[in-house]
């Protein structure tokens, strides 16, 4: 689990940059989208790992 977090962090630095990522991500817990953004993050690990709860 851990390489493929690796890969992926360094697909997503040489996009953007983590300080931007980080800086955006503070700011959206701030105004209230984090729950939004924990339901995102779900629901996109469930397409990645093909996951369906029956």
């Amino acid at each position: 689990m851990n390489l493929i977090v690796d890969k992926y962090m360094n697909c997503i630095e040489e996009i953007i940059n983590l300080p931007t990522i980080i800086e955006g991500f503070y700011h959206s817990v701030e105004i209230g989208y984090l729950s939004h953004i924990l339901e995102e993050v779900i629901k996109q690990s469930k397409v990645e790992f093909n996951y369906e709860v029956e």
